[in-house]
């Protein structure tokens, strides 16, 4: 396997492994603002897995947000009982970016 290939599966290891974490923690909950969950991520990427830079806007979406483009910045909002999130990461690990897309009914 070359160097390039095993850095970005590497990459995109460690970025699965950032949703895992988020949903063993129990980080998912009706009442938390998309933005709140969001910043949430992203702490928990920097001291869990050492991921200080993201190539790209990272996105939370719940409800009606999920529908937005990925270039729209709708309004932040609460997660409810029963939403459909939208995840989108970037995390750069080592200098190798990983794409990952998660939804969670």
């Amino acid at each position: 396997m070359t160097d390039t290939k095993q850095n970005l599966e590497l990459a995109e290891q460690k970025a699965k492994a950032l949703f895992s974490t988020i949903e063993e923690r129990g980080l998912i909950v009706a009442g938390k603002t998309e933005k709140e969950l969001c910043d949430e991520i992203i702490q928990i990427a920097k001291e869990d897995f050492g991921i200080e830079k993201h190539w790209s806007k990272k996105i939370v979406r719940t409800g009606i947000n999920t529908l937005q483009p990925f270039i729209a910045n709708p309004e932040d909002l609460v997660i409810q009982k029963d939403d459909i999130l939208f995840f989108d990461f970037h995390p750069v690990y080592n200098d190798w970016e990983a794409d990952l897309r998660k939804h969670i009914i």
